[in-house]
């Protein structure tokens, strides 16, 4: 190949496309982990009271649809 050819793989961010990937899927199981071992007692707190909420709004919701009488 010369010079002024261009090249033939398409350039790869390895960052972008294999390596935070990677990491995030690890964190967010690191999270999930420790909100399960630990519940609301969590380093994640912020996220494990998000969870809790969004849970709760799903729960109230089908048990709506569901026709419980509260």
């Amino acid at each position: 190949m010369f010079a002024y050819e261009p090249p033939l793989d398409p350039p790869c961010d390895e960052w972008e496309e294999y390596i935070l990937p990677e990491r995030c899927k690890d964190r967010i199981k690191e999270i999930c982990e420790s909100i399960l071992a630990k519940g609301e007692n969590t380093y994640y707190a912020r996220i494990y009271d998000a969870l809790y909420e969004l849970v709760q709004d799903d729960i109230e919701q089908e048990a709506l649809e569901a026709g419980y009488d509260w």
